[in-house]
Formats: structure tokens, C-alpha cells, sequence
């Protein structure tokens, strides 16, 4: 891979954003403007899925990563019955099916949600409502024919929340991480040191065996947790339907029962739940086959066992499995399905941090030439370091991977934690592939830095730290999904004409990533002029949209 780095700066012909000093929210101290202004269609153009425009994957990307924030609340609200909807619970999911118990229980899910929440499905209701575009596609149908089949929401307190949809209408597979919102989420956001996982492309000559990622990650997706099958709905509904069942029988036919069950006399069911077997399966990925669960068989019905495993909170060892090892079966699994999709991991905050992760799994399992792994992380910290950046450039160069993280040029979590004193070793953090630093009327095109000058780009998120900490007060609405979504939005016009593909052509061999039809032989740089030396390269390179380039418009790339 040529390892070039350069900084791009775009600035769009767009009306002024309003002044970040203005932006308020008299409870998330957020601009929500944009949430009550219909979207405006400024031009057709017909939507690729082999080459999307930078707009329609990250704002799509955006839109996901917001939307599990309250699908999970409405899950978690029918789950404990605060609002009459078992068709929030049941898998699969229509996306469709979740706005309809949100209408429907609106008024009593205010109450439960945050108002920003709330809002954000008022604007994708009004949206769909108004039979609105996203480019040539109708968003109604996009949301229609899109379909959660795994939402990993049951333990949504201890463990990470995720969920995977497909969506025909775009073609994508998409695994969307939450950001935090619970205390153990904080706790392993805390957990700020190194820790290592094992290098899925270790058996390459040169490759390590491990790489080193920030612990309380690791934590989340790969330490060990109570066999998924556990903690389906379905198998805990028949776990407490055996425990009636038993509770209600003779006393020395409840005992005989038990004793045969920890035996293995009984005869297995064929009447085992189909997710509980998929689910169940995933371990032989990386821990050996599990022990399925045994089967009571009475007279007239067969119910799971309730051996001592299934009544205590923690599994026997040889039915334990990780987050990750979970979510690459479950992949797979519709990835068979839809084989010609493109697979995304995307998520917010937390949620995009472990997208990272998981992107490098998801990659080096299923990443293809012609049919790449996208992560796309919305105001992802650093989850990594130079060691696991090193093998996503591995997976780049093979075209199996494409990396862009979208950052906010004033929030602060993109840009830690960082690692002072190990600048220049590869146990620094750091962000992978592509950064999109948004500003609120132009934004940058990044290819993040190499170990060599990590301390370079240590200084330059010394000084936006510094602008950002000025006023401490805006840092939570800096970072939040709406912030982003408004960004974005904004910038809707120059995004729709640039493509991730044509920036990945220039640091790759030819012809690996296809470039767009507009770029097809010539860099995505309509014009270039030299202005001063890049914290990333000799060069930084202004891109004017409209053609019609001013001397002004290559400003001090990092002015506020």
C-alpha cells in the first residue's frame, strides 16, 4: 500500500450553520433545527450499492446508529410491560413494525425516553409520512423492506447492545453497535489500558499473534458470557414453564424427574427452538462445540431442562461464549442468505468503538475484492492501537476492508484516550482508515497517520482538545447523534458527489476499489493548490466543489 497521508479540506456552497455559540436545547443542549425542516431534495440521482456516494453511507450509517438507541428503550418497555406490544420482542424485527408500537404507545414512551429520542422518530415518521427521497430511493420503502433479525438487547445492563438487520432496498447487511448509556458501559469505556486479542490474520508471514486494543472493549466483545441460548426470550419462557411444571407435580416424581435429567436418561426434543441450535452452535467458532440444553420428556409434553446450570446466573464453562463469536455466526448466517450484500458495522460513541473491533473480525472472515467490509464509526474514541491499525492497512490493501470514521472537529471522544507517553511506540491509540472531520460548514478527508509520525498527530489533538475544552459546557452536544445527523445534513450536497472508493484508489493498487463513473481517471481532487505543510503530509490538498475555486477557500484547515 502506498502510504500516502494528506489532509482534504472541502468547503461546500451551503448557507452558514448556525452558530455553534447559538446551538441549545433546554434539555440536551443540542441544535435540533434541523428535525423540524422538511429534507430538501437538491438533485436525483440513482443509488449504487456497489459504489454509494459518501452521503448515503454515512448518513444512512448515522441514522442506524441513532435509531438503536430507542428501539432498544421500546424493546426493553414492551419487555417489562410498561407498554402493551409483544411484536417488539419477537424476531424478527421490522424496522416497520418498531415505528407502529412507537406510534402507537407514543405518549406513554415520552415518558420513558429522552426527549431527543423521541424526536429523532418524529423527524423519521414525518419524513416517511412526506414520502421523502434518499437519493431516488423513497425512505418509506428503505424502512418498509428493512428487517432486524438479531437484537442482542437481553442482558442490555451487563452486557454490549447490537443489533443486525438486512435491507433490501439498499443491499447492505448492517451491524449497528449501541453507544453507552449504562453504568457497566461507563465502567469499560474507563478501562483505558491495553489490552490484547488474538490477530485474526496471524497466520500471514510477518503477522503477530496478538495486537493490542483498549481493554474495556476487549472486554465487552471477547471475554466470556452465559451461552446466548440462555438468554433468548423463547427459552426463558420455557424455562419457567418446566419450573411450574415441576413446582406442580408429587414431590418424588419432581425428584425421579431431576435425577434422570442429570443423568442424560431423557430423550432429546425435536422440538428445539431453531434459534436456540444457531445460537448455540456459535461457540465451535473459537471454543469447541457447547452442550445443547437437555429435554424433560413427560407424558404428554417436552419442555427444557431446569438443571442447576439453567436456574444460576453463570453457565457451566463448556456452554460459554463471546459477544464477537456470537455476532460472526449470526453474520454468517444471513450472509448466506443474501451473499451478494455489503456487510456495514457502524455505531455511535461506544457503539462505534466496538465497531471497529468487530469490523477487523467481520473482514478477515468475509471481506471479499469485490464485495469489502465497511466500518463506519460516528464519533468512535479510540478503540485500538498502532499494532491492530497495522492489520486493518493489511485487510485495506487486500480490498477486503474500507475504514472511514466520522468526527465532529470540536468533540473530544474521537480524540481519546490518548497515549502521551508511548507516542512513538505501537502501543499509542489511534483511529484506523479514513477520518471525516466535520465542521460546521466545510469538513476534512483524512487517511488516518502512521507510527512514524504518531506525535505529529498527538499535536494536533492537543490543540483541538484545547479549543474543545474551552467551553466544557457544549461537550456533551458535540458528541451527540443529532449533532452529527444536523453536520451531515448540512452537508448533503458535496458528500452526494464524493465516493470513499475513489479516496481509497488513491492508497491502494489500481482498480481494487472501482472508482466512480465522475472520477473514474482522475484523483477525487477537482483542484489542488499548495497552502502550508500538513500535520500528515508535505501537502493539504482543498477540494472546491463548485468549480469556481477562491483564493479564501483554502483557509487554515483547522480554524473554528
Amino acid at each position: 500500500m502506498t502510504r500516502q497521508s494528506e489532509s482534504v479540506t472541502v468547503k461546500a456552497d451551503i448557507e452558514p450553520h448556525e452558530n455553534e455559540e447559538d446551538q441549545d436545547d433546554e434539555e440536551e443542549g443540542i441544535d435540533l433545527g434541523f428535525l423540524r425542516q422538511s429534507a430538501v431534495a437538491h438533485h436525483h440521482k440513482e443509488f449504487d450499492p456497489k459504489n454509494p456516494s459518501l452521503f448515503s453511507e454515512t448518513y444512512a450509517m448515522s441514522v442506524t446508529a441513532a435509531a438503536i438507541f430507542p428501539f432498544a428503550d421500546v424493546r426493553q418497555a414492551a419487555r417489562m410491560g410498561k407498554i402493551d406490544a409483544p411484536e417488539a420482542i419477537r424476531l424478527p424485527l421490522r424496522v416497520s413494525t418498531a415505528f407502529e408500537v412507537y406510534s402507537k404507545h407514543r405518549e406513554e414512551l415520552k415518558k420513558l425516553m429522552k426527549k431527543a429520542d423521541t424526536q429523532f422518530l418524529d423527524m423519521l415518521l414525518q419524513q416517511i409520512d412526506n414520502e421523502e427521497t434518499f437519493e431516488g430511493l423513497f425512505i418509506s420503502n428503505v424502512v418498509k423492506q428493512a428487517v432486524i433479525h438479531y437484537f442482542g438487547d437481553e442482558s442490555n445492563k451487563s452486557e454490549c447492545v447490537y443489533l443486525l438487520l438486512e435491507n433490501p432496498e439498499l443491499s447492505r447487511i448492517v451491524l449497528c453497535f449501541r453507544g453507552s448509556i449504562t453504568v457497566n458501559d461507563w465502567v469499560k469505556d474507563s478501562k483505558v489500558t491495553v489490552g490484547n486479542i488474538k490477530n485474526p490474520l496471524y497466520m500471514r508471514p510477518g503477522q503477530p499473534l496478538e495486537v493490542g486494543v483498549h481493554l474495556g472493549f476487549r472486554e465487552y466483545l471477547y471475554d466470556e458470557n452465559r451461552s446466548v441460548s440462555l438468554r433468548l426470550p423463547p427459552v426463558k419462557e420455557k424455562i419457567e414453564a418446566v419450573k411450574k411444571t415441576v413446582r406442580g407435580l408429587p414431590e418424588s416424581f419432581s425428584y425421579n424427574l431431576r435425577l434422570n435429567a442429570v443423568a442424560g436418561q431423557n430423550q432429546p426434543s425435536q422440538s428445539v427452538d431453531e434459534d436456540v441450535k444457531r445460537t448455540t452452535s456459535l461457540a465451535s467458532v473459537d471454543k469447541g462445540e457447547p452442550k445443547k440444553p437437555e429435554v424433560i420428556t413427560t407424558e404428554n409434553k417436552e419442555e427444557t431442562s431446569t438443571v442447576q446450570s439453567h436456574e444460576t446466573e453463570n453457565a457451566p464453562s463448556n456452554a460459554k461464549t463471546s459477544r464477537i463469536t456470537q455476532i460472526l455466526e449470526q453474520v454468517d448466517s444471513l450472509r448466506s442468505k443474501n451473499k451478494d450484500y455489503h456487510i456495514y458495522v457502524t455505531g455511535h460513541s461506544l457503539g462505534g468503538a466496538l465497531a471497529m473491533l468487530t469490523a477487523l473480525e467481520v473482514a478477515a472472515h468475509f471481506g471479499s475484492p469485490k464485495n469489502p467490509v465497511t466500518f463506519i464509526g460516528i464519533g468512535n474514541p479510540r478503540a485500538a492501537t498502532y499494532s491492530f491499525r497495522n492489520v486493518v492497512e493489511t485487510l485495506e490493501q487486500d480490498g477486503k476492508l474500507r475504514c472511514l470514521g466520522v468526527h465532529n472537529h470540536l468533540d473530544i471522544v474521537p480524540m481519546v484516550p490518548t497515549s502521551a507517553l508511548h507516542v512513538r511506540t505501537k502501543n499509542t491509540f489511534c483511529q484506523v482508515g479514513f477520518q471525516m472531520l466535520l465542521h460546521p460548514e466545510k469538513f476534512e478527508m483524512r487517511y488516518c497517520p502512521q507510527t512514524d509520525n504518531s506525535f505529529l498527530d498527538f499535536k494536533d489533538q492537543a490543540e483541538r482538545m484545547t479549543l474543545a475544552i474551552f467551553r466544557p459546557d457544549k461537550i456533551a452536544g458535540r458528541h451527540h447523534y443529532l449533532t452529527y445527523l444536523s453536520y451531515l445534513k448540512t452537508l448533503e450536497v458535496p458528500l452526494s458527489r464524493l465516493y470513499l472508493n475513489d479516496y481509497y484508489s488513491n492508497i491502494v493498487r489500481s482498480n481494487l476499489f472501482p472508482r466512480s463513473e465522475a472520477n473514474a481517471f482522475s484523483p477525487p481532487h477537482v483542484a489542488t493548490k499548495r497552502h502550508r505543510d500538513s500535520l500528515f503530509g508535505p501537502r493539504s490538498v482543498c477540494l472546491d466543489i463548485s468549480h469556481s475555486q477562491q483564493e479564501d477557500d483554502c483557509d487554515d484547515d483547522r480554524k473554528v
